[in-house]
């Protein structure tokens, strides 16, 4: 049995990516049509296996070799001793849909950017969708990343993303309170 070689399968999978979205911009954040998301400047939620099913159709990459490529070069995270990629959480994919549950898993960002920039010819990432996470199942997202970083705020539907650094407690409530309102020092 031959060994894989990782970073030329990494390579791959990156030209085909970026291909793919430069042919049809549909490839990635439009949800109905694309198969991985960015809810945080560091992660892409990916529906799996359609994700790598995906890759798999526009590479000739058997899909188990495009999930395995992903998770041993640490851009597909997973959790426990089994190595799980994947889990159930209910996603909003519009921010006023109600949540569907779906198979995830959660890709760094630098993966997908990174192809868009360097074989898409893209100057940056892309922005965030508009797709959420559900934010009442925090804690299980929190309990399958332990020890790596973590979607910010903005990733769930319903929270608030954290206040501007330098606005005091009072400051926050007077301008909520009444927007355009002058605040005094």
């Amino acid at each position: 049995m031959p060994l894989n070689d990782y970073s030329a399968l990494l390579e791959r999978l990156q030209r085909a990516l970026a291909l793919a979205f430069d042919q049809s911009g549909e490839f990635l954040n439009r949800p109905g049509s694309s198969s991985a998301f960015k809810i945080d400047p560091d992660f892409y939620l990916a529906i799996l296996p359609q994700f790598a099913e995906d890759l798999s159709f526009l590479t000739g990459i058997l899909t188990e070799t495009v999930i395995e490529t992903l998770v041993l070069t640490g851009n597909l995270a997973t959790y426990g001793p089994e190595r799980r990629c994947s889990l159930r959480l209910d996603v909003h994919l519009s921010r006023s849909g109600s949540p569907r549950p779906l198979q995830v898993g959660f890709l760094q960002a630098g993966f997908v950017d990174g192809a868009l920039k360097l074989y898409g010819g893209r100057r940056s990432g892309l922005p965030l969708s508009d797709v959420r996470l559900n934010a009442a199942q925090r804690p299980l997202v929190e309990r399958f990343l332990a020890g790596r970083p973590v979607p910010a705020s903005i990733s769930y539907a319903g929270e608030m993303p954290p206040a501007r650094p330098g606005l005091s407690t009072s400051a926050k409530a007077q301008s909520a309170a009444k927007p355009g309102a002058r605040i005094r020092r």
